[in-house]
């Protein structure tokens, strides 16, 4: 579960990011560092910069077949925004059908590559922007659900 001071869906994306810049920094799991992330990112706009090759499949790096695959699929929840969709070989494709990210890369056990993480990260940013719950609770579920989640280091 995130800590105490993630109260709102926005503290929830940011508490995230921030975990992964520690990462990025070398310095995973540093309380400190993550919170003054955290404090910095709630005043400013929240960026997830991404450099990824729009001809290579975001899961595989193998080159990506046309049209994309949904992170979340629409049928579950997940909009028509452009961080949503990424670029996606067959065999990824196939392989997560209809299914969240999140849920594929736990039914198959390997941990999240920070990459898709940070996409995800954006493509929920957007939803929940487009929805008008930034600022609002976070739900419970999400807080769990994410808690649950393995990125790689």
């Amino acid at each position: 579960m995130p800590p105490a001071y993630v109260k709102t869906c926005r503290d929830l994306l940011c508490y995230e990011a921030a975990k992964l810049e520690a990462v990025a920094a070398r310095r995973p799991g540093d309380a400190r560092f993550i919170l003054d992330r955290v404090k910095t990112l709630r005043v400013g706009p929240l960026r997830f910069d991404e450099v990824e090759d729009p001809a290579r499949c975001l899961f595989d790096g193998i080159e990506a077949a046309p049209g994309g695959e949904w992170l979340v699929p629409l049928e579950k929840g997940g909009l028509e925004v452009a961080s949503n969709l990424v670029p996606a070989c067959e065999s990824c494709r196939a392989s997560k059908g209809n299914r969240d990210v999140l849920a594929w890369y736990k039914d198959r056990r390997v941990r999240v590559p920070r990459a898709v993480w940070r996409r995800y990260l954006r493509a929920i940013y957007d939803t929940w922007e487009k929805q008008g719950i930034l600022e609002g609770p976070v739900p419970a579920s999400e807080a769990k659900r994410w808690s649950t989640v393995d990125v790689e280091r």
